[in-house]
Parts: C-alpha cells; structure tokens; sequence
C-alpha cells in the first residue's frame, strides 16, 4: 500500500507535502501504507519510514 501527496506548481509545493507528511499525518506501518510519496509535476519524493517531526522526503 502506498500514499501520495499530489501538490501543483499553483497552490502549494513539495515542502508542504513534507510538512504534511511531519505533522498532520499519523502514518505507521503495518497498520499504515509502505511508502509515501509527494508528487508535484517536475517532483517526486519519497519516505518509507514516517516518524512524526523527523520524517524527511527524499527526491
């Protein structure tokens, strides 16, 4: 299972996704998805191991 943040050039941006990603999401596996990805249309990042604050996307 995998998540996804979709951010366009327009409104908001990956490091929004990776602020989501920190702080608003309660993303833990194995009750949660593998991996989670944010995407924006010249972007994809990616962390399989969400840990709250700590959590860092990678390009």
């Amino acid at each position: 299972m995998a998540t996804g943040e979709l951010k366009t050039d327009f409104t908001r941006s990956i490091g929004d996704a990776n602020n989501q990603y920190r702080f608003d999401r309660q993303l833990t596996f194995p009750s949660g998805a593998l991996v989670h990805f944010a995407v924006s249309k010249g972007e994809v990042w990616v962390v399989t191991g969400p840990s709250g604050e700590n959590t860092v996307l990678l390009p």
